[in-house]
């Protein structure tokens, strides 16, 4: 790598575990838990700790510390808090040494090969954890510190785009949300200016079946649906028309998708096609049932899975026809745009993946 010395993180930086106990913590302190730091390290926003509310150790950090999520690692959890405060004991606070610049150590351990090789080191299976000291010995090429402010100053900028545009793909899917809400009101709450109605008698609801035989070892043009989205290819399709997807069980349970071509559907799935077009476009059914509790209510009910008869009898929202009509324009508006973000992201997401690969073999 251009000559850099290589260093193990135990020579430049030091992990601190710096433990408080639960009637030490002052109220009104930064505390962060795995569950505020997204993939990727953004932090989602620290959780102001109120008086008695912790009951087990945490350790401290301030904002010259890297936090690095030991749980999981393949999750890479690793973020650059700007902030002092408290931490999960499953985060470990990395303090660096002189040599060291906090951001290029970062990038460094976010990138893939790295987050590979943590979760290739880490004990227990069904909770996979990184041992400190494990994380102590990792080796770091380290060129001079202002060649490594150089580098994390070139990744920072390319982060911070492929970041603004992740957040347009959310406000995007925002704007969907909150355009339902202003036409339709709130199902849950069974608040809306329409008349609530089953869908019984409107649409019809069938599983999928199993995909064994018809499964393609090579991408083809007709996508395999289970209760999570596209999950395969097949050799010919089940539903030629485009149809509302339902996942049924597990973790799947009551996620929507919509097909936009010839598709098979597992029996993972719940298949709901309207029969009655003068009154529902299957668009506005999708959606509608999106915003519906339809998972808490299997668990009310304590059903295995999620059958046909609780989506057929869960009131939604029945307005005129010309006024979904009117949302499926605004919906397939901002569904195009956020396509074109995606394709962007994705865009920029190689461009930072290239950018990481060639800045730590010492090419940017």
């Amino acid at each position: 790598m251009s000559g850099w010395k290589t260093f193990s993180l135990a020579e430049v930086a030091s992990i601190e575990r710096i433990a408080i106990q639960p009637e030490d913590i002052a109220k009104g302190t930064a505390y962060l838990g795995l569950e505020h730091i997204e993939s990727g390290g953004a932090i989602l926003g620290a959780k102001a700790v109120d008086e008695g509310e912790l009951a087990s150790s945490k350790f401290k950090f301030t904002e010259r510390h890297l936090l690095y999520g030991k749980l999981r690692p393949y999750l890479a959890k690793i973020a650059c808090p700007d902030f002092a405060g408290i931490c999960s004991t499953d985060i470990l606070p990395v303090l660096p040494g002189a040599k060291l610049d906090r951001s290029f150590l970062c990038h460094f351990l976010r990138q893939q090969k790295m987050v590979d090789f943590a979760n290739s080191r880490t004990t227990g299976a069904n909770l996979p954890r990184l041992n400190p000291s494990t994380l102590a010995e990792f080796q770091i090429p380290l060129p001079t510190l202002s060649e490594q402010r150089r580098i994390a100053s070139i990744l920072n900028k390319a982060d911070a785009i492929r970041r603004k545009r992740k957040e347009s793909l959310r406000l995007t899917e925002e704007f969907i949300h909150s355009t339902f809400l202003e036409m339709f009101g709130d199902i849950p709450a069974k608040k809306s200016a329409y008349d609530f109605g089953m869908i019984r008698g409107l649409v019809s609801a069938q599983s999928g079946k199993s995909s064994n035989q018809v499964l393609s070892q090579e991408k083809t043009n007709i996508p395999i649906y289970g209760g999570n989205g596209i999950n395969g290819w097949a050799t010919k399709s089940l539903f030629e028309e485009n149809v509302v997807v339902v996942g049924r069980v597990g973790q799947q349970c009551g996620i929507i998708h919509i097909t936009d071509r010839p598709a098979w559907v597992t029996d993972n799935a719940i298949v709901i096609r309207v029969t009655d077009d003068k009154k529902l476009h299957p668009i506005y059914v999708a959606e509608a049932l999106q915003r519906s509790p339809l998972r808490s209510n299997v668990e009310k009910l304590d059903l295995p899975f999620l059958n046909q008869s609780v989506i057929l009898d869960y009131p939604i929202p029945l307005p005129p026809l010309d006024r979904q009509v009117e949302f499926v324009r605004i919906r397939e508006k901002l569904f195009n745009a956020k396509l074109k973000l995606g394709h962007s992201n994705s865009k920029s997401d190689d461009l930072f993946d290239s950018l990481t690969y060639r800045a730590f073999k010492g090419e940017l």
